[in-house]
């Protein structure tokens, strides 16, 4: 693991505990935090050696994941919820009457996972400060609606409030399942919506095309 990777517990509960704040911070990189917020935690990881220093940033990033997704997903306590993923939901959600089931395959069992929830719920790990995972182009993919927080990157993909539904504060999330639980007519709407974009803009053509188009941008040999 990371901790014992590094070596020196004291050093590694405190690159854990900053993980929390890191999360809700704007800085992009854990070095960006750390050299921000904490310059004497900073001057000591400076001083590792470059496998040593990564693996404390690491911890930094994996801590603020870890931290952020639990905090949100434990907003979802009291909706029915189920969880799919590994055996350390149950340890970290506690008594909250969330159900969970082991991983899933993501060809073989994901898109059927997707499409018999109401409502599937994202929040997006901390390594990806602005930018959105895969799950937000897989559920409407799939015919299914997704709850996902306000990432910088997503308007430029889809348009929130009428092709994906976001949240912008963790506190927001009870509210907008409750709203989304509530008006199945309006689900439907915006999956189609945003079924359409996917289909249209973000498949996996769409991205080798405009690879090779960039490509063939940056490495044209001019007559």
């Amino acid at each position: 693991s990371l901790v014992e990777q590094l070596g020196d517990a004291p050093l590694s509960g405190r690159l854990f505990g900053v993980g929390s704040a890191f999360a809700l911070s704007r800085d992009h990189t854990a070095a960006e935090y750390l050299e921000r917020c904490e310059p004497e935690l900073a001057r000591r990881v400076d001083a590792l050696p470059p496998a040593l220093r990564l693996a404390a940033h690491s911890l930094v990033t994996f801590a603020a994941a870890q931290q952020y997704r639990v905090r949100a997903v434990s907003r979802l306590a009291g909706f029915s919820s189920l969880v799919a993923g590994d055996a350390h939901w149950p340890q970290w959600l506690g008594q909250t009457g969330i159900r969970f089931l082991p991983r899933l395959s993501y060809y073989r069992d994901l898109p059927g996972f997707y499409g018999a929830a109401e409502v599937n719920f994202n929040c997006t790990s901390a390594q990806m400060k602005g930018a959105v995972n895969q799950r937000v182009f897989d559920v409407p993919a799939c015919g299914a609606f997704l709850l996902t927080d306000a990432q910088d990157q997503l308007a430029d993909l889809l348009e929130p409030g009428r092709e994906m539904a976001v949240y912008h504060d963790l506190n927001d999330i009870p509210g907008q399942i409750s709203r989304w639980l509530g008006d199945a007519s309006a689900r439907r709407r915006m999956v189609r919506r945003a079924r359409q974009r996917v289909l249209a803009e973000h498949t996996y053509e769409h991205r080798l095309a405009r690879l090779l188009e960039i490509m063939r941008e940056a490495f044209a040999v001019s007559a």
